[in-house]
């Protein structure tokens, strides 16, 4: 599971002529394998980030941070991140 979130800073990080043409496939590859859920931009996923942005002033977490959090249904204070995750 992955956010389009995440895929886009994937691509805006490899955005160079020489690793672009990459990405691109990456991200193509990405939306095509069934195996991987691409959660997609809605409202509430963006309010939900917004609010989670704003409410932890003591993080470091950007944004796309945020919203991968709300997308994966839990957050690395709640309990939701498993073992093998930094947080």
């Amino acid at each position: 599971m992955t956010t389009e979130a995440v895929l886009w800073e994937w691509l805006n990080g490899f955005s160079d002529a020489s690793t672009r043409a990459v990405a691109a496939e990456g991200y193509r590859r990405a939306h095509s394998d069934a195996r991987i859920e691409v959660v997609p931009f809605h409202p509430e996923l963006i309010d939900s980030a917004v609010h989670l942005y704003r409410t932890r002033p003591d993080k470091s977490w950007s944004l796309t941070d945020c919203l991968s959090f709300c997308g994966y249904g839990s957050t690395p204070f709640d309990g939701g991140a498993d073992h093998g995750s930094p947080f």
